[in-house]
């Protein structure tokens, strides 16, 4: 049997750990059948092939069950080696880009997902600090490992690379260009119609002014150059993933909307995770009239509004 033969994916489309599977196969060529399974029901076919976890993804082979994200592309990249290496072939590379990549999983996802369960300012507050404390020193991961190269792999995209741009068209930019010094629009003119709709939506939030201390502001750039590089890198990730492309562009929008409004740069951050957790939301945010997106956010932001999550 040739190694691309009888290939199977279990996954949920909007999973960034779903998604290294596909970017591997992708990146390799490989052809598979994608079995998306249902957010929150466990298939009898994910519980045989993954009893220990009970979790997607699941890669089957021949048959035979690979679970667990960066497991999976480590055995991608030594089943078929036609296709362009993932794994550094330098032993001390290798292990570098194994140990970033579990940081990645170990502390930067749970940093991330601290943004969404924080409550009031201080908890959001601290929760922004642990995420911009782990993305600096993924800048540092970024200039040793990539040794001056478009990516963390160098001259291609390597196995960091994938295990890192599996989150950048979700809530990473979002903690990226959430600079302090960018200018705001003036959106309160905009939610004073008497005629908006009150349904579900908290009337007199207090409007929050943007803050800034002398730290906020060096980690924002080095926050901002840490996507500024790796955009080239998210930009070929996101062809190989191939289905996913039409929903990152619109992902990638819903950032630079919710600068329009008057937002603090903590609550916009967990307002874009939010929104891109699923395409369902994304749409909703589109479809609501301009004049009517600040109170939609603010509703949003006081847990009144619930938004789907994956």
């Amino acid at each position: 049997m040739a190694p691309s033969d009888d290939v199977k994916v279990l996954g949920a489309p909007p999973s960034p750990f779903v998604n290294r599977v596909q970017i591997a196969l992708n990146l390799k060529s490989i052809d598979y059948e994608f079995l998306e399974q249902k957010v929150g029901f466990k298939s009898e076919l994910l519980l045989k092939s993954n009893p220990v976890h009970k979790k997607v993804p699941v890669m089957i082979h021949g048959g035979k069950p690979i679970c667990e994200s960066l497991i999976i592309v480590e055995y991608i990249d030594e089943v078929w080696t036609n296709g362009p290496g993932i794994l550094p072939l330098d032993p001390y590379d290798r292990a570098m880009a194994r140990f970033w990549a579990a940081y990645v999983d170990d502390k930067l996802w749970p940093t991330l997902k601290g943004i969404r369960s924080a409550e009031g300012e201080e908890a959001k507050a601290a929760a922004l600090e642990q995420v911009m404390e782990a993305m600096m020193l993924l800048e540092d991961a970024f200039v040793k490992c990539g040794k001056g190269k478009d990516f963390f792999g160098g001259d291609t995209i390597g196995y960091l690379d994938i295990a890192l741009g599996s989150f950048l068209s979700n809530a990473i930019p979002a903690a990226t260009r959430a600079n302090a010094n960018t200018p705001r629009s003036n959106a309160n003119s905009q939610t004073s119609n008497a005629n908006a709709p009150t349904t579900n939506v908290v009337q007199g939030r207090p409007k929050k002014k943007a803050k800034v201390d002398g730290n906020e502001a060096p980690i924002s750039v080095a926050m901002e150059n840490l996507l500024a590089q790796s955009n080239t890198a998210f930009n070929k990730i996101a062809d190989a993933v191939g289905y996913e492309d039409r929903l990152s562009a619109k992902r990638e929008k819903v950032f630079t909307e919710l600068m329009k409004l008057d937002l603090e740069m903590i609550d916009r951050f967990a307002l874009n995770t939010m929104i891109v957790s699923a395409e369902e939301n994304v749409d909703t945010f589109y479809g609501i009239p301009e004049n009517y997106k600040q109170a939609w956010v603010e509703a949003v932001l006081s847990g009144q509004i619930k938004l789907k999550t994956t």
